[in-house]
């Protein structure tokens, strides 16, 4: 595999998807997609067995939403600052 080294460190989201109910291995929970610009695609799980969901947030299906919206903002600003760029 050849890296890319000019893009080694750049994380731009280009897509978000919206957390999905689904079941892994017999295990429930909730899964954010994220798409990077150089760096493919990505899923993040939220897992209904894990505790420490329900010790921060009200549960996993809370803590994938939050997780969404970060992503979300974190999109937002790149297309901000790159806008600002382009000027």
């Amino acid at each position: 595999m050849k890296l890319d080294w000019k893009n080694l460190f750049n994380w731009e989201i280009t897509g978000v998807k919206a957390p999905e109910f689904v079941k892994r291995n017999g295990v429930a929970g909730y899964v954010v997609v994220v798409d990077y610009l150089y760096h493919g695609r990505d899923e993040e799980f939220f897992s209904t067995e894990e505790e420490r969901l329900y010790k921060v947030w009200a549960g996993p299906e809370e803590a994938a939403h939050e997780a969404y919206q970060g992503y979300l903002e974190k999109m937002q600003k790149q297309a901000l600052r790159k806008a600002q760029r382009a000027k």
